[in-house]
């Protein structure tokens, strides 16, 4: 990973947390970003997911693969949300 990267990663993080308020703890992982999302709410009872498949549709092909993966592998309560 780049400087720049590393940097913009940060950044990213640092606005989220700001937004997100004194409660919101920042974690980095690296992997396929579905399996880290199930892996890290082990424990939690809601993740809330904004989707990110076909607005239009409606059911599971409205769900993008990250999302559909989550849903059927979290091992809580998922809240879909439209972002």
């Amino acid at each position: 990973m780049t400087a720049a990267e590393t940097g913009a990663e940060e950044a990213l993080m640092a606005a989220a947390g700001e937004r997100l308020g004194r409660d919101a703890a920042p974690v980095f992982r690296r992997g396929r970003v579905e399996r880290e999302v199930v892996e890290a709410c082990a424990g939690m009872d809601l993740l809330v997911v904004a989707r990110d498949g076909d607005v239009r549709r409606a059911g599971p092909k409205s769900l993008g693969p990250a999302s559909r993966y989550v849903v059927d592998h979290a091992p809580c309560r998922v809240l879909l949300v439209w972002p």
